[in-house]
């Protein structure tokens, strides 16, 4: 099984949780046995969320490194480093283009 060790958990209200997560959140970061995600709320002013696919209710692995659409949310897993949910640009690129 695929498992990403520890993930960024942070929002993007916090300014070094932006488009890039700044590498001094990551003793703020949480242990994960599943993937971890990028998330971005339509509704929520685009805020950008990180953290642990387990806390969300993914329990199966989800396809990495693409767009996943759910509810309002866009969301991105990675399960391939520790902390690899490091890097949103993407998802925010993609998200203008829905």
């Amino acid at each position: 099984s695929t498992s990403a060790g520890r993930c960024y958990q942070c929002n993007s209200r916090n300014s070094l949780c932006g488009i890039t997560a700044n590498a001094s959140l990551k003793i703020d970061g949480t242990p994960c046995n599943g993937q971890c995600y990028i998330r971005l709320n339509r509704d929520d002013q685009f805020t950008v969320y990180r953290g642990c696919s387990w806390e969300q209710g993914f329990m199966e692995p989800q396809e990495r490194n693409i767009l996943i659409l759910k509810g309002n949310s866009v969301w991105m897993f990675c399960d391939d480093a520790p902390y690899c949910n490091v890097e949103a640009s993407s998802l925010l690129t993609s998200m203008f283009d829905i």
